[in-house]
């Protein structure tokens, strides 16, 4: 089996079948962005917009899993300091520059004194940024996933991914006076198919603003991404750092630049040692590198880090076995196994998938799994109505779809299945 790389927006997870000759490469957060329509208008109709704030990560890499009662193999201790020392060994010739992920320009500054001034109230400079940041007549700011910016290249190229708005959105604000921090996400049930081998679990960083009373409001550059019940953390500015250097770093990895990659990682654990998405990265760079020792030292510290990192589990797994170890490669495989076994959304992928491919019964088998051990989120019940409808189960499929419109949170939600069931009704009278 291939290299699996660690990525601050992606986690790429083992195929169903383990065994599987190929590497895999990645540092794309593969999210796409819905726009957030007319941006003139008032701040409770904006809350309704793909631009969300709600009283949330848009980030990448690997975010420190949920930690449960799941147990290592005891061989696998932590690494020694001499051990991390000849990893964390920074290759020649390569300058990695500075990037201040929050700092400001004159032009941002005079941006917020025009749209956010200290004496407006929070919500309405909250408000004023987005329509600023978004408007077509001002700074319109585009979604791009490769857009590996600071604060200072979003706002002067338009362009942010995830992290880079984050980062963007928070520089301003705190000079507009306000409590801004960064936040990571689990994205619920996003996974992307990158072939028919492997699986991308996506994840995600945004914005929370601490505003009076300890109220919290969620800035989010991605809707569709986001809702309320998803799992999420507030990590530090230096956390954030880290994520964006290991972001570039895993762009020249999956360049094939090995030396720029390191270097760049180096980095990332340098703001943050605790990023184990960095460490699996690093792994791949020394197994590519063909120093299969150094790989093996970091991926136990990613797992050190955090036991049930899947990626770091089955890259180690694929480094035990070449390297003839295979008693411990196979009780690693088994834990990953029992990991993945256990996410909800990881079946829910294989449900989707399932159905694309028009095998509904497999389909309905996958979404079981997923409902057995998760929420019953609206998702879920989506995803069930189309595999009902496509399956002729038409009262069924209604049904399923009602409870996704319930349960849903966002109104664009609700209202996309109140027009699947309104289409639904409309075949059946017409019938």
């Amino acid at each position: 089996m291939g290299d699996i790389t660690g990525e601050f927006f992606r986690n790429l997870l083992p195929p169903a079948q383990p065994k599987v000759d190929r590497d895999v490469q990645g540092s794309h957060p593969g999210v796409g962005w819905q726009g957030a329509g007319s941006l003139c208008r008032s701040w409770r109709e904006v809350m309704k917009t793909s631009f969300q704030i709600k009283t949330l990560l848009c980030i990448a890499g690997v975010l420190a899993g949920a930690q449960g009662c799941t147990t290592l193999p005891e061989e696998l201790s932590a690494p020694s300091r001499a051990e991390l020392a000849e990893v964390l060994e920074p290759p020649e010739g390569i300058v990695v520059p500075d990037v201040d992920l929050l700092a400001t320009t004159p032009e941002m500054r005079e941006f917020v004194k025009q749209f956010a001034p200290n004496r407006a109230g929070e919500l309405r400079r909250i408000d004023s940024l987005i329509l600023a940041l978004r408007h077509p007549g001002i700074l319109k700011i585009e979604y791009d996933p490769s857009a590996n910016f600071g604060a200072v290249g979003a706002f002067e190229n338009r362009r942010a991914n995830c992290l880079s708005f984050a980062a963007l959105f928070i520089a301003l604000a705190r000079e507009s006076g306000m409590d801004a921090r960064f936040q990571s996400v689990e994205v619920d049930a996003q996974w992307e198919r990158l072939n028919n081998d492997l699986l991308v679990r996506l994840q995600h960083v945004n914005t929370v603003i601490r505003g009076a009373g300890q109220k919290e409001h969620i800035v989010e550059f991605q809707r569709d991404r986001f809702n309320m019940l998803m799992t999420r953390r507030k990590v530090s500015d230096s956390h954030a750092e880290g994520l964006y250097y290991n972001n570039v770093g895993g762009q020249h990895l999956f360049d094939g630049d090995l030396a720029s990659a390191k270097a760049y990682l180096l980095r990332a654990i340098e703001a943050d040692s605790r990023i184990a998405a960095a460490w699996v990265n690093l792994g791949v760079v020394h197994r590519r590198a063909d120093r299969p020792e150094l790989a093996e030292v970091s991926y136990r510290q990613a797992l050190h880090i955090d036991p049930e990192n899947t990626v770091a589990s089955n890259n180690l797994a694929s480094l035990l076995e070449r390297r003839g170890k295979t008693a411990l490669a196979a009780q690693l495989r088994d834990h990953a196994i029992q990991q993945r076994a256990r996410n909800p959304y990881y079946h829910f992928a294989l449900a989707k998938h399932a159905y694309e491919q028009q095998k509904y019964d497999a389909a309905l088998d996958h979404l079981d799994e997923a409902m057995r051990h998760g929420r019953k989120e609206h998702n879920f019940h989506h995803l069930l109505a189309l595999i009902q409808h496509a399956m002729g189960d038409i009262e069924e499929a209604q049904a399923s779809m009602r409870r996704a419109e319930r349960k849903a949170t966002n109104p664009q939600d609700r209202d996309q299945y109140r027009a699947t069931l309104a289409a639904w009704s409309s075949d059946t009278q017409g019938t």
